[in-house]
């Protein structure tokens, strides 16, 4: 019995996930805002920071090299992206 209500506890979780991840699919909205939350929450631990930076540079590379091209190089440094101010 007790196997039963978990198998069923996943059907639904999985339809729940699949109905989300439709609605994000469906919805360019609700992805932007849905990814801007993820955002929030990742930029919240320093750790999981990272964790997604490395991520993205070693399984979205394209993403990565997007994120880059984006970033204007400062004046007065060649060899410092202008996103790497706060570094320095």
């Amino acid at each position: 019995m007790k196997t039963t209500e978990i198998d069923d506890q996943h059907l639904r979780e999985s339809s729940t996930k699949n109905q989300f991840f439709q609605a994000l699919e469906n919805d360019r909205r609700f992805f932007q805002e849905a990814f801007e939350v993820m955002l929030t929450l990742v930029i919240s631990d320093p750790q999981l920071t990272s964790e997604v930076a490395d991520l993205i540079a070693a399984d979205y590379r394209s993403l990565y090299l997007a994120i880059l091209k984006n970033q204007p190089q400062q004046a007065g440094d060649a060899n410092q992206m202008g996103c790497c101010k706060d570094f320095s």
